[in-house]
């Protein structure tokens, strides 16, 4: 399988707006993903379907760390 990895940035209609790792972006139609999709959403691409990516984790950034006094 050929697919590729990309996190929704918005819904615009029936459109998934997606940016893939290498920052370019590609229109999904929403009816093309196995689950209700949201903006925020990492999944794979491939050619006959698109599924939530379970396996990428992202790390939680600590706001504290960046406000200190």
């Amino acid at each position: 399988m050929n697919c590729k990895k990309a996190v929704v940035d918005r819904i615009e209609g029936d459109r998934a707006v997606c940016e893939l790792e290498n920052r370019e972006t590609i229109d999904v139609k929403v009816s093309f993903f196995d689950y209700p999709v949201q903006a925020g959403d990492y999944v794979q691409i491939c050619r006959h379907y698109a599924r939530k990516d379970e396996k990428r984790q992202v790390e939680t950034i600590k706001l504290e760390d960046y406000f200190k006094e």
